[in-house]
């Protein structure tokens, strides 16, 4: 059975808890989410050229990237994640979606460590 890969992208754009101006925020909430939304059909795009074989779907969720991850996992053969490294007090006061992701799969996992410019 092929699996089809599903790039998910997720971030919390409920801004009741962080802009002042309900009403402004709403006006900005398409621009907002906009901006994600074409990331993914960019990447989506760039793995499909690469990869004619496999079929590529996207999908962005309105909330916690651990959550969404986490959720998406219960339906996934594997959840390939990221992570920027920021381990120690950064990584503690931020929280660690891969950590999260980790804790919380339905399905096996794999954590990547991006590329870090060693200049």
């Amino acid at each position: 059975m092929e699996w089809p890969l599903t790039l998910v992208s997720a971030a919390p754009l409920d801004g009741a808890h962080w802009y002042p101006n309900p009403v402004q925020y709403n006006l900005e909430l398409p621009s907002l989410r906009r901006q994600y939304t074409a990331h993914l059909q960019e990447m989506a795009q760039y793995v499909a050229e690469k990869f004619p074989d496999v079929a590529v779907r996207w999908q962005f969720i309105d909330g916690s990237p651990s959550g969404a991850v986490s959720e998406a996992s219960r339906t996934a053969g594997l959840v390939v994640i990221g992570t920027r490294g920021r381990g120690g007090f950064a990584g503690l006061l931020l929280g660690s979606v891969s950590q999260s992701v980790l804790n919380r799969s339905a399905c096996p996992v794999l954590v990547v460590p991006t590329h870090k410019d060693r200049s």
